[in-house]
């Protein structure tokens, strides 16, 4: 029959069976697809002395391996062939069996009084009955004497007799409902081979359960050894026309379960992926761990995978092995460990399986793909699974011509041998894998799975690490590299802040001969945090801390060893619990060795020859000590996605921080064919245009990874290294240009805008000339002064103010501030027990590029500065200022001048702000210690500055009246 399916190959069989009354025959059979049964054959004869005849259809249970009757037929006699000479015989259902790929089924066939001859295999069956097998075996026979017309619902496995007579039997679907309709049909897959896909079928499901970890072998004494893990499950669903044409073959390859733990080699072994394909598309199913430890104290059980619904179909796991020293149950159930008494050995792990359904039609709500290209994934805000289609929210696919343009531009810009792409905006999402993991003969295709190193990317990981460490009260940014590793050349004055902006001018290791010919030499060898510390120890810094930027990774090496110090911790660990665990970024680690987990790209750097040209070289490998906290870490490009997500939204830290991170920057001239004339560097990440992420560079591989304030998210890696990373972000931006065209403005970087803190413009008269607010949170623990940010004064500016607030118990009244060499004006400090605020002024002050030195200020934490310089009307000086203090939600002071003059304000206040009613010249919120700082002005006349806070706090407020002379 063409949908037929039978336990062996007709060639096989040469033997004559008997099924009598007493001694049944019955053949047990896995089903390998899903189908409405509704014939069951087999080659028999003789008819001589029975009075009936029946067939007995018995469902196995996989766990107790007892028997359910789910089909007993009428009597067949008069189907039979009579005589001496086998011929076919079908008995064809009234009503069909639903059977599942992956049941196990028992066809019993009953004469009644005489002998009925079955054509078979006849086996040696001298083996004895495993005690702990489900199914008793290829074939059995059953004693019928009694009542063969009703047999029982429910049947023990005992009340089987294992047999090596194995009758060959076909089972058949049943084939549609009508002309040119196909019912979808399921494949349950144990072994490697190939499945053309049917002609009629438009939509292939594919699941598959990966190889199973072995258990640890026991030892003695109670420790038991620790049982393998389970395969992990994967599924996806491709489309014709989509994702495969006419005479497509689908490849399935078996994952085997890892070995158990045994002499000579106690540990278990891991297993290996499970995976289907078709040209183009695969999915890989991961495997289990194998056991490792010894344990005490309790029974080891190998767990199952447990079940898997995918579009509405149970795919069943293998269940849990409760014995110690066994073998895991299949599919995908992992080994168990040896016991604890003798030494036993652990159990292997059950081999992984895969499940594929062919479909003719779309299910219920399912999303059909109108154009080729696209891989299903789904938008990462949903609960799908990487390789599902189900998206939620109502997300959708980009439009059919942007997937078009993006594959273009991709086309076109790409040198890698190959690259992921995901893009998730408000527009929709998109996700495809381009090109070949290496570039040697017979290379597989990349796929959306596969991991790559991110290089640089990894700043924004341990930037967001010490943000935490920030938040717990761990640290202070402003806190000096002194304080957590004595002896670095200029460490009393680099603050954590300045390495996380890399504006510290630490020396750059990368320029290290011994380091880098080791590198280049040795590039798979190991490299510690302590030898790049101690090339640091060696070099002088290369400018003034906050007064330059230079990209130094060096800056990265110090942050993670302190983020192990004030942690407690190593930094793989701070990682793993604070960042990839509560975000679920599974596929993202700190690697220990210079190995990629599986699936990976291979890595490509580009070697030129000695007379020119070149070629792609594999650099796979590498030792992750030579990038450590600033490049070590490797991910895929949907946990990138997540991460992208993670910078957008700032759920593992304050509000405070999140907002620092996501505003602050410090401007770098930059130029490229994107016409990006600056770009911004803050705390662990760059702003492009309107778009905030990172980029990484390292050996082998690229990646970007960066968000639109708009919630567009972008993750984009490669298998090859370029000599910069211009390539690499330029089809980012050319992506992002053609995606979202006002993308690439540059932010004004130039005056009124530091670290992204922007001013707003003037209003009122007397006219307010150029006016540059520079605004930063400034300390000096550790160090001998405090510096006020460097700022342009116009050349016409006339009057300065400078703004200190700080925690209360230093005595600012020994603090100088100096501007070009001029002291400046000290008005009185004020406290209000918990805080304290000073404001300094001068008259005519020195123009152009100036910092405000703030001399002799004692050690102490969460300094704010600021200062703003005006260009006014004849200014006389200041009068009287009026200072109010309070605790409440609403800060307020008034004042009064002529009006010509012009009020200057600062408030110093607890928690965050939301409103300010007159020109704010800059603030930034407490975040730490509550000493916030916000400064403004107001036109002169009569004056009420008022702050909204977000909660009630404590607060100081004063408003400085300036004369002026003007007529």
């Amino acid at each position: 029959m063409p949908s037929g399916r039978s336990n062996y190959g007709l060639t096989s069989v040469n033997t004559t069976l008997s099924a009598t009354q007493s001694a049944s025959l019955i053949a047990t059979m896995r089903v390998e697809q899903d189908i409405a049964l509704g014939v069951v054959s087999w080659l028999g004869c003789g008819t001589s002395g029975i009075t009936a005849f029946y067939v007995n259809i018995w469902k196995l249970d996989g766990v107790s391996g007892d028997w359910a009757l789910v089909h007993h037929s009428p009597n067949i006699l008069s189907e039979l062939t009579a005589g001496t000479t086998p011929n076919w015989t079908f008995y064809q259902l009234d009503t069909p069996v639903d059977q599942k790929a992956g049941e196990i089924y028992a066809y019993e066939l009953v004469p009644v009084g005489g002998t009925h001859s079955v054509r078979g295999i006849s086996t040696t069956d001298d083996i004895p009955d495993h005690p702990f097998a489900q199914v008793v075996g290829l074939a059995a026979t059953r004693d019928n004497s009694s009542s063969p017309n009703t047999p029982p619902s429910t049947i023990a496995k005992a009340s089987v007799v294992r047999s090596g007579n194995i009758p060959w039997i076909e089972t058949a679907i049943d084939t549609g409902n009508g002309v040119g309709y196909y019912d979808p049909i399921s494949v349950y897959a144990v072994d490697d081979g190939t499945i053309p896909i049917p002609s009629w079928c438009n939509f292939v499901d594919v699941v598959a359960v990966g190889g199973a970890g072995g258990g640890q072998m026991g030892f003695t004494v109670g420790f038991h050894g620790e049982p393998g893990s389970p395969g992990l499950y994967k599924a996806a669903t491709w489309q014709r026309g989509v994702h495969f044409a006419d005479d497509t073959v689908l490849t399935f390859t078996k994952g085997p379960g890892g070995l158990g733990g045994r002499l000579g080699h106690d540990d278990g072994e891991d297993g290996t992926a499970t995976s289907w394909s078709i040209p183009d598309y695969s999915i890989t199913a991961e495997p289990g761990i194998g056991g490792t430890e010894l344990q005490l104290g309790y029974n080891p059980i190998g767990r199952g995978p447990g079940n898997f619904e995918y579009k509405g179909e149970n795919h069943v796991g293998g269940a849990d092995q409760k014995i110690p020293g066994r073998d895991g149950v299949s599919p995908g159930g992992g080994g168990n460990g040896g016991n604890g008494l003798t030494f036993q050995n652990g159990g292997k792990g059950a081999d992984g399986a895969g499940w594929v359904r062919f479909r003719q039609n779309p299910l219920e709500g399912e999303e059909v793909i109108g154009g080729p290209g696209q891989v299903l994934v789904p938008s990462i805000e949903s609960t799908a699974s990487l390789g599902t289609p189900t998206v939620s929210g109502g997300l959708s696919l980009l439009p059919l011509e942007d997937q078009a343009a993006i594959d273009a531009i991709v086309a076109a810009n790409m040198t890698a041998p190959g690259g992921v792409l995901a893009i998730q905006s408000p527009d929709g999402y998109y996700t495809k894998a381009y090109g070949k993991v290496s570039t040697a003969a017979g290379a597989r295709n990349v796929i959306p799975e596969d991991h790559f190193r991110i290089g640089s990317c990894t700043k924004s990981f341990t930037a967001t690490m010490i943000l935490q460490a920030v938040d717990r009260g761990l640290l202070s940014l402003d806190d000096p590299l002194e304080k957590f590793l004595p002896g670095v050349p200029g460490g009393t004055k680099i603050t954590v802040r300045h390495m996380m902006c890399l504006r510290s001018g630490l020396f750059n290791e990368q320029t290290d001969l011994g380091m880098m010919m080791r590198y280049f030499l040795m590039p798979t060898s190991d490299w510690t945090d302590e030898e790049t510390l101690a090339i640091v120890k060696q070099h002088e810094p290369s400018f003034e801390p906050g007064q330059g930027w230079a990209y130094v990774n060096s800056n990265y090496f110090l942050l993670g060893m302190i983020v192990s110090i004030v942690n407690g911790r190593p930094t793989r660990d701070v990682l793993q619990t604070d960042i990839l665990d509560p975000l679920g970024l599974t596929q993202t680690s700190w690697p220990t060795t210079a190995k990629m987990p599986e699936p990976y790209a291979n890595g490509h750097a580009w070697a030129t020859g000695i007379f020119g040209g070149g070629a792609w070289q594999d650099a796979t490998e590498t030792g992750p000590g030579y990038a450590s906290a600033a490049g070590v870490m490797i991910s895929t490009a949907h946990d990138l996605l997540l991460w992208a997500k993670e910078l957008r939204d700032g759920t593992l830290l304050s509000p405070e921080l999140h907002e620092l991170r996501t505003k602050c920057y410090w401007p770098v001239p930059w130029g490229n064919d994107d016409q990006l004339t600056y770009f911004g560097y803050g705390h662990g990440m760059f702003e492009l245009g309107q778009w905030r992420g990172h980029g990484g560079s390292w050996r082998g591989y690229e990646v970007s990874v960066y968000y639109l304030p708009n919630g567009t998210l972008f993750a984009m890696c490669e298998n090859a290294q370029t000599p910069t990373v211009e390539v690499e972000v330029s089809m980012m931006f050319k992506i992002g240009k053609y995606l979202y065209p006002d993308s690439l403005t540059v932010p004004d970087y130039q005056a009124n805008r530091v670290f992204g803190i922007p001013s707003k413009a003037s209003v009122g008269k007397p006219i307010v000339g150029s006016i540059d607010v520079k605004f930063d949170n400034k300390s000096t623990l550790g160090t001998s002064q405090a510096t006020i940010p460097e700022f342009t004064l116009d050349p016409e500016a006339n009057i300065v103010f400078a703004y200190l607030a700080t925690q209360s118990g230093i005595d600012l009244s020994v603090v100088t501030a100096k501007i070009g060499g001029v002291t400046m004006n000290r008005l009185p400090i004020m406290s209000n027990g918990s805080n304290q605020l000073v404001v300094w002024w001068l008259l005519d002050p020195p123009t152009g590029a100036r910092s405000i030195n703030l001399l002799n200020a004692p050690y102490g934490s969460n300094y704010a500065t600021g200062a703003a310089s005006y260009k006014l009307a004849a200014p006389a000086g200041i009068e009287t200022p009026v200072i109010t203090q309070g605790y409440s939600a609403s800060p307020s002071v008034s004042a009064t001048t002529n009006s010509h003059g012009r009020i200057v304000n600062a408030f110093l206040y607890g928690g965050q702000t939301s409103a300010y009613n007159q020109t704010e010249r800059g603030h930034l919120d407490a975040v730490a210690f509550g000493a916030g700082l916000i400064f403004g002005d107001a036109p002169g006349g009569s004056v009420t500055f008022t702050q909204t806070l977000t909660a009630a706090a404590p607060w100081i407020g004063i408003a400085i009246p300036i004369v002026s002379n003007a007529e």
